[in-house]
């Protein structure tokens, strides 16, 4: 008798040593399991935050220049050209006067500064006997 009051002692000690290692484990576990969702979850949040609303800017213009393409307006976006297209794009164009041909309305230069502001997107004119030649 006198040795089973230690013994039990230690081995209610042992016990309790034992459900503390378990809950460690436990612990531990799901510690590992939410850092690895964390270090794989976190780099794509945030390019899905950088490059999502960038693409999503990109397909409202898109669109609207589509819609307007759609629409005959072709003299509208060279305008746009004109005014957004840096002066170096604007001279490999092909067109020895922008603001002056497009004021007399002519065709070849509406189409290439048209797709040069489609470029600009993206985009492409449609390919419908290919542009005229520069003068």
């Amino acid at each position: 008798d006198e040795l089973a009051v230690p013994l039990r002692t230690a081995r209610d000690a042992a016990a309790a040593l034992a459900a503390t290692g378990r809950t460690a484990q436990a612990t531990v576990d799901h510690l590992a399991l939410w850092l690895a969702v964390l270090v794989g979850a976190l780099p794509v949040v945030v390019a899905l935050a950088v490059w999502l609303p960038r693409r999503l800017r990109w397909v409202r213009e898109a669109r609207a220049v589509t819609r307007l393409q759609a629409t005959g307006g072709l003299e509208l976006l060279a305008w746009r050209a004109l005014v957004n297209r840096p002066l170096r794009v604007l001279a490999r164009a092909g067109v020895r006067d922008p603001a002056g041909a497009l004021r007399a309305g002519d065709a070849g230069a509406v189409a290439r500064l048209a797709a040069l502001e489609l470029s600009a997107v993206g985009l492409r004119l449609p390919a419908t006997g290919g542009l005229p030649p520069p003068r």
